[in-house]
């Protein structure tokens, strides 16, 4: 119950918990950071060609 009235919430499939060995944990973490980093990376290649090209706007 909330400041809206009464939410019926339905469960889907429910499975155990698990626990990850510490390699696959490591891999897991490992493969998160590459990820991000690579995001990142390519963030600021996108910023960069942004500042160095040369737009022009004719919607005038």
């Amino acid at each position: 119950k909330s400041q809206f009235g009464y939410h019926i919430i339905k469960a889907g499939n429910r499975a155990e918990a698990g626990y990850l060995s510490l390699e696959q944990a490591r891999a897991e973490v490992e493969s998160n950071l590459l990820a991000s980093k690579k995001q990142q990376a390519f963030t600021g290649y996108l910023e960069k060609l942004k500042q160095e090209a040369d737009i022009k706007d004719y919607r005038k």
